[in-house]
């Protein structure tokens, strides 16, 4: 291929920075947070792509490329991963400030609320949650949901646990219900707390329930200025990319599948862990709903009440709260963000995580106390 004539020659450097902004905003669209494990096949591709749109841009005139071109490391990669890294560093920049900016402005409209809300010990019956309405709008609750074809790490959540009695328990339980066969026993005689503490237990996964983290900066900062006003003061996220987690209720799976709701549990440990922890859930549809128990009642196992979280709702419960996800409403999807928050702890604390780094739960079937006492009216 002989070299460009002058004229072609100064069209490819017009064309050149064009198609590199084209690039970096298709990886920005696609969810894109970092380059490292784009491949340089891939690099390729998005280059042909971008090629062909400065192509049309130039009609009627033509537009060819340099001799030997190959959208490899030197020139193209090398022009793509400065655009990136440079907008990617703006944008985090701007998403800071207007957090910051957009608080101020949410305080004003909304003043910050005491912790009592959540964590209320003191008031008789209080609880333990408050759904705000309207908190997010439709197109805003339209754009976090479509985040939900970019979130990494979809993995299947707890749906169901199978309880297994002793077998004391069982020959017991024979006498009572006239030697009805196992799991009809199972079934209709329900243990008390203290003999369910020394029943094994089984966790059910569930390709129904899934959650997926979305890992976006800039949607991160903007999540947090709208229901920080809703929180108590000084409260901590999660780390920076680990802050939304996206769940969704996928009825196409197959229909062995759980699709009950989750057995009620808290996701903290006793003690004094529910004055430091709080559960936000962003409901991005019409069709969300949180299973809760009485928490100041002696049966936690049984729900209380089914709430339902309106889309663009947000609902802030306490750790000492039983609660269980939805079971399956016949539709599809059911998006909503869950995000933890804490006070008065670290950083990577936030979370409900054991030392292995895995997510803790505790059901309330294996705790023969509520974790707060009811207090004298």
């Amino acid at each position: 291929m002989p070299p460009l004539p002058a004229e072609k020659k100064a069209k490819w450097n017009a064309a050149f920075p064009l198609m590199v902004e084209d690039a970096v905003q298709f990886l920005f669209d696609r969810g894109i947070t970092s380059l490292n494990d784009v491949t340089t096949d891939e690099f390729a591709a998005i280059g042909v792509r971008s090629l062909d749109e400065a192509r049309k841009r130039a009609l009627p005139d033509v537009l060819d490329v340099p001799k030997g071109w190959g959208w490899g490391q030197k020139t193209w990669i090398k022009a793509v991963r400065c655009s990136f890294t440079s907008r990617r560093a703006r944008e985090d920049a701007a998403a800071v400030l207007r957090t910051l900016g957009e608080a101020n402005e949410l305080e004003s409209a909304a003043p910050m609320r005491a912790h009592s809300p959540y964590n209320d010990t003191e008031t008789p019956d209080h609880p333990g949650y408050e759904v705000f309405e309207a908190v997010f709008s439709d197109s805003e609750c339209d754009r976090l949901k479509g985040y939900g074809k970019y979130c990494t790490e979809w993995v299947d959540l707890f749906n169901s646990v199978e309880w297994k009695p002793k077998v004391s328990h069982v020959k017991r339980m024979r006498v009572m219900t006239n030697d009805q066969r196992y799991e009809d026993m199972v079934e209709t005689v329900m243990p008390t707390y203290k003999e369910k503490q020394n029943w094994s237990s089984v966790v059910k996964y569930s390709a129904f329930r899934q959650q997926g983290r979305v890992g976006q900066a800039m949607t991160e900062a903007k999540v947090i200025a709208k229901i920080t006003p809703l929180l108590p003061p000084n409260a901590i996220f999660p780390s920076r990319g680990d802050v939304l987690h996206m769940i969704r209720a996928n009825e196409k799976a197959p229909m062995t599948e759980s699709r009950c709701s989750q057995p009620l549990h808290y996701d903290f440990p006793p003690g004094v862990a529910y004055k430091q922890h709080l559960s936000v859930m962003i409901s991005l549809t019409d069709h969300c709903f949180l299973v809760v128990a009485d928490r100041w009642g002696e049966d936690r196992t049984k729900a209380w009440k089914t709430v339902h979280v309106p889309k663009g709702a947000v609902i802030v419960f306490s750790s000492s709260l039983p609660h269980a996800g939805m079971g399956s409403v016949g539709v599809d999807g059911c998006e909503r963000i869950h995000v933890y928050v804490a006070f008065n702890v670290k950083r990577k604390d936030v979370h409900p995580k054991d030392v292995h780094g895995e997510q803790t739960t505790f059901f309330a079937a294996l705790e023969p106390e509520p974790r707060l006492k009811r207090p004298c009216p």
